[in-house]
Formats: structure tokens, sequence, C-alpha cells
């Protein structure tokens, strides 16, 4: 992945992300393989970068007694971190005004957002954030992309894992889509779903518009009241043809394949096992970059 910017590491539940990061961590060992991070093999030279890596993996675990500052406090000095970076991470997440209540009491947000403050007292280059949004209400989904949009712009490497990929698609600039341990497609979000523009028509008479553009070569699907056009990319050339041929479209514009369309056709073609049907090549795009 590369250094810089937020990576989404996408799935569906039981895909192998979770034991992916915790092998990453030196929490798991991998029965085959290497795994590097900043160019080290791990877990066998992970003491020599830990320092630089911040990870929320599964459930945060706090002293629920203590408040959230003397949760940090504590942590701050078992890794031999300055006390002065406790109330500049609750600063960074928002917390400040809620520090002295116990933990016990925080929301589900207020204890994720705890956590990445936890993640932020060595100041690391890579955070990693496994699931981070599972269980939060709208609110606290948006308080934590945001956080990881701002560490992402400061310079920093944030990987992201989650099976829900319309979330991650609002705040990642790369992304790589796992499906039962096989890495189906890597690269920038931009590159996975360019090309896939369709033209959405809306016509009186959606018989008579189908007919025209299908005479025309291009494939016509009906979806949610409105025709979807394939093999021609401007809508003002789509509108043409029906004109041309005394249809008329109450709408026309371009609609485009999210991350989730992109990963049921990708995985449409894995079997069980892992197997795939048919050969379909790994995309990727991150050449030329410094990976962490």
């Amino acid at each position: 992945m590369p250094a810089g910017g937020v990576h989404g590491f996408l799935g569906p539940n039981g895909s192998g992300k979770t034991t992916t990061i915790r092998m990453l961590l030196g929490l798991a060992r991998p029965d085959s393989g290497q795994a590097h991070v900043f160019g080290v093999p791990v877990p066998e030279r992970l003491p020599d970068v830990v320092g630089r890596i911040g990870a929320i993996v599964e459930q945060p675990k706090f002293v629920p007694t203590f408040s959230g500052r003397r949760n940090l406090q504590v942590l701050a000095a078992a890794i031999d971190v300055p006390a002065t970076r406790v109330d500049d991470v609750l600063e960074r997440v928002g917390l400040t005004e809620r520090a002295r209540d116990p933990f016990r009491r925080f929301s589900l947000g207020m204890k994720q957002r705890l956590a990445i403050a936890a993640t932020l007292l060595k100041d690391p280059d890579l955070l990693i954030f496994d699931e981070p949004t599972n269980g939060l209400d709208p609110a606290g989904i948006r308080d934590v992309r945001a956080t990881m949009r701002q560490l992402a712009d400061e310079g920093r490497t944030v990987l992201v894992s989650s099976h829900i990929l319309a979330e991650v698609q609002q705040v990642a600039d790369t992304v790589s889509i796992v499906a039962r341990g096989r890495l189906l497609a890597s690269g920038p979000v931009a590159d996975l779903v360019r090309g896939r523009e369709q033209v959405r028509v809306v016509a009186p008479d959606a018989g008579a518009a189908t007919d025209v553009l299908v005479r025309r070569g291009w494939s016509v699907r009906p979806e949610g009241g409105a025709l979807l056009v394939g093999g021609e990319p401007d809508p003002a050339a789509v509108n043409r043809a029906l004109a041309d041929a005394g249809v008329y479209a109450s709408e026309v514009g371009v609609v485009r394949d999210d991350l989730e369309s992109v990963f049921l056709e990708l995985t449409a073609h894995v079997g069980v096992g892992g197997t795939e049907r048919r050969t379909r090549p790994t995309r990727r795009g991150f050449a030329g970059r410094e990976a962490s």
C-alpha cells in the first residue's frame, strides 16, 4: 500500500482482513509466506518498527472505572510517552470536555475516539483501524471518518479494514479488495471505478426509447423506472439519438458504479475455497510510490 492517505482494506466478513492485520502486528503467525511493514520483515523484526505503528484491532480495552484521561495516562506511562501527549490527543479527537468522565459512561462513538487517541500517543506514521465504525450511529461514523481523513491529510498512512464498501469509498484514496483470503483488486479508487459510467435515461415511453437505443447497438437495462444505457458514455449522444427518432426523454444523466458494484463483479468469479472460475488479472496502481 502507498505511503500517505487512506487505504481501504475491503472484503466481506470472514475474508481474512483481521487475520492479515493480526499477522502484520505479530498477533498471529502465518503458515507460509512473508510480510513486511516499512520494508522490514515481520514479526521477526517488528520491534524495529512497532514505534511507528498505532493500531485498533477488534474491541479496544480500557479500565471501565478510570476516566478517559486516566486510561490514556496509564497507557502513556507504559509506552514511555510524555504525559503532555495525553491532552494533545484528547483534543485531537474532540474528547477534552469529557476527559474526566469514567470510560463506562462513554458512548460507543466516544469509546472509539478514545481508542484512536490511544493510537496517536506514539505519533505514529502508520495507523491501522480494523472495522472502526462497527456499531456506531451515523454521527459516530461521520466523526471517525473525518478523523481518518484529517490524519491522512497530515501525511500519515491510514489502513482501514471494513466490509462496508460504500462507507470506505467516501474517505479512501486507494483500496485493496479481498475475498476468501485472495487479493482480487488493488489500486486508486478512481482507477477501479473508471470506465464504469452508464447513461441513465427517464422517458415517458420507455419501450420506444429502448427500441431506439437497442437499434443503435447500445445495451439497455431497466432499473427503478429508468433505463441504464451501456456502450455510450456521452449523455448528449444518447439524448440526440432519442430526439432524432421522435422520442423525448424527461431526464438524461450519467451514473457511475461504486466500489460495491466493483466488488460484487469481482467476487462473482471466485468459487468456493477461493478458486477462480475464470482468470481475471489483479488491477494494481501503486507503481512509483513508496509503500508502507
